[in-house]
């Protein structure tokens, strides 16, 4: 019903959602002693999301033209568990920056880089809701303008 756009709208929330979890939890071990900060690779994380949900239009680097995308999950017994939905293909693009040590405790967690990525994230999010929320007030305006 909603079409392909949306599906990426979708799908690139869930992405940015799952980042801004990540930064938060940055944020929230920032003093932790031998804590390494999370992120996501967005380009990644998005095309796993639109893999999962049906509608992977394949990588703009060509890591899918050249079969290393992601691999397929095979079940080879009928008692393994099913995949997980698009929400856990995301996962597979969260990565942890361990070479990495800010403090001489091993933390790499920098508060002004966090929050700076943390408004970036958000900025980003309302962006795609802003986008989202114009295509479903293009809908109503299209019944609404049906009904005259």
């Amino acid at each position: 019903m909603w079409g392909a756009i949306d599906d990426r709208l979708a799908a690139a929330l869930e992405v940015l959602a799952l980042r801004q979890r990540l930064l938060a939890q940055n944020v929230a071990n920032a003093e932790t002693p031998g804590y390494k900060r999370y992120d996501v690779d967005f380009d990644r994380a998005l095309a796993l999301a639109l893999e999962a949900s049906g509608r992977g239009a394949g990588r703009a680097d060509g890591l899918q033209a050249a079969g290393r995308g992601p691999l397929p999950l095979a079940a080879t017994h009928p008692a393994h568990q099913p995949g997980r939905g698009p929400a856990g293909a995301v996962w597979q693009a969260v990565y942890r920056e361990t070479g990495t040590a800010l403090r001489n405790d091993g933390n790499n967690v920098d508060l002004d880089a966090e929050m700076a990525r943390l408004a970036e994230t958000g900025l980003h999010y309302q962006a795609l809701i802003r986008q989202l929320s114009d295509r479903i007030a293009l809908l109503r305006t299209v019944i609404a303008e049906g009904r005259r």
